[in-house]
């Protein structure tokens, strides 16, 4: 195991996709800060009374559900999982006497710093660039609670990726599903909630995409978002080994 995860995380520096990630999730959120001053220009006086300026904790809370985040998580997973299986090497590793758990877990550790890379390039940009143009704020306890969830949140999603990503084994069809695939829970249950018409409880809330939403704030449901995303996240770890047991190279 371990010279497996020395193999993945070799190549997982050597890669240019991971370093070209995570520079675009920093512009974004730069231009993303650039965005939040040009309307904060734009208005006059006595309309900035009535409006709560971001701080640099604010934008540092936010950077990670406001930005591209997903999409960055799913395409990188689709590049790092699918490229083994488009270039033979799989069979190369399997003849070494490595199983299909071991392999499947090692890419899963990878792809998780991956994911902890980024999100930690997301939230300095995000406090760093937000005390360029506003004020500091308080880096509350609640906030680095919020941060705790938003990386259980990411495991969640860096789960399902790695599992798609591992079943597609394209690397074009894994991309599409990575992106469509949240959208698509997302979708179903926002027609679940409509059709049963509750008031108080909305089904797409404990998705991923509801819990992100949730815990940009301060007002988020923090212990929710922790444990549906715990549940997630080993859902989709095994079933992605099961499938993954199942199929042929």
């Amino acid at each position: 195991m371990g010279n497996l995860l020395k193999y993945e995380t070799r190549k997982l520096f050597k890669a240019k996709s991971f370093y070209v990630c995570l520079v675009v999730l920093a512009a974004y959120i730069f231009l993303n800060v650039l965005l939040q001053q040009a309307v904060i220009n734009a208005f006059d006086e006595s309309e900035l009374q009535n409006y709560s300026l971001p701080t640099a904790a604010s934008i540092l809370q936010s950077a990670l559900p406001t930005g591209l985040t997903t999409i960055i998580l799913g395409i990188f997973a689709a590049l790092f999982v699918c490229e083994d299986y488009t270039d033979g090497t799989l069979k190369n590793i399997y003849s070494k006497g490595y199983g299909r758990n071991l392999i499947y877990v090692s890419k899963f550790i990878t792809v998780l710093i991956f994911s902890l890379a980024a999100c930690v390039v997301s939230w300095l940009c995000g406090f760093i660039f937000g005390s360029l143009y506003f004020e500091t704020g308080t880096v509350s306890g609640d906030i680095i609670l919020s941060l705790l969830a938003q990386f259980i949140i990411v495991t969640g999603y860096t789960s399902m990726f790695v599992a798609l990503s591992g079943v597609i084994k394209r690397t074009g069809g894994a991309i599409a599903g990575c992106i469509v695939a949240p959208m698509l829970v997302t979708l179903v249950f926002s027609l679940v909630d409509t059709f049963l018409n509750l008031n108080d409880f909305a089904l797409s809330d404990y998705w991923l995409d509801g819990l992100f939403s949730s815990v940009a704030s301060s007002n988020g449901h923090i212990a929710a978002a922790i444990a549906f995303s715990l549940f997630y996240s080993a859902l989709f770890f095994v079933a992605g080994i099961i499938i993954n047991r199942k199929q042929e190279l």
